[in-house]
C-alpha cells in the first residue's frame, strides 16, 4: 500500500478514490463515487479554462455530453455514421485534435451526427463513452468512430500526438468513408 503524502492524498489519488479502489480489488465490493466528492469537485479543470476548448468542437455543430444518459440515449437513436471525440485539455487536442477534427468537418464526409464529451470534467458521460469503446483503451484525446451506435474504429492519443492537423483531418474522413461504405 502506497504511504499517505498528506492528508487527502495517497500516491497521487484522492484519498477517498484511492481507498475505494483498494477495497475493490482487495474484496471485489463494488465501486461507487464517493459521496464526499461533489460534481465540482470531480472536475479537473475550471470550467471557465475549458469553456474555449469545448466550443472549438460546438461551433462546428458538435453536441456536447454531460451525462451517462446523454450518450445512451444518442448512440442507441444514432443512425448512419456517428463521430464522437473524446476532447482535453493536454497540448496534442490543441495542436492535432480539434484543429484537424475541425479540418475534416470543413470538407470530405461528413458524419450525420457528432458528439463530445471532455475528459476530466465530463466524468459520467466520458465512463459511459467508454462502455461503448470496450476493448479500446482509454485514450484522451481520442476519436470514435460508429455506425449505427456500434463502434466501427477508433483514433487514439497515439495516433494523434505529433501529427500535423491536415493529418488528423485525413484519417478522420478515412474513418467515416470506411463507416459509410460498411
Amino acid at each position: 500500500m502506497c504511504e499517505p503524502i498528506d492528508d487527502r492524498i495517497v500516491g497521487g489519488i484522492d484519498r477517498n478514490i484511492y481507498f475505494a479502489i483498494e477495497t475493490h480489488l482487495r474484496t471485489g465490493a463494488e465501486l461507487n463515487r464517493p459521496a464526499t466528492l461533489s460534481d465540482k469537485e470531480m472536475n479537473m479543470y475550471p470550467e471557465e479554462m475549458i469553456a474555449p476548448m469545448r466550443q472549438e468542437l460546438v461551433q462546428l455543430g458538435f453536441h456536447e455530453w454531460k451525462r451517462a444518459e446523454d450518450v445512451d440515449r444518442d448512440l442507441s437513436a444514432a443512425k448512419g455514421v456517428s463521430l464522437v471525440v473524446i476532447n482535453s485539455v493536454c497540448g496534442c487536442s490543441a495542436a492535432s485534435c480539434r484543429p484537424g477534427v475541425a479540418l475534416a468537418m470543413q470538407d470530405g464526409p461528413k458524419p450525420d451526427q457528432a458528439f463530445t464529451v471532455f475528459a476530466g470534467n465530463d466524468v459520467e458521460a466520458t465512463a459511459q463513452v467508454r462502455e461503448y469503446l470496450l476493448g479500446e483503451p482509454p485514450s484522451s484525446p481520442s476519436i470514435g468512430i460508429f455506425k449505427d451506435g456500434r463502434m466501427h474504429g477508433m483514433l487514439h492519443r497515439k495516433d494523434i500526438q505529433g501529427r500535423h492537423p491536415a493529418e488528423i483531418a485525413d484519417l478522420v474522413k478515412g474513418a467515416i468513408s470506411s463507416a459509410v461504405a460498411a
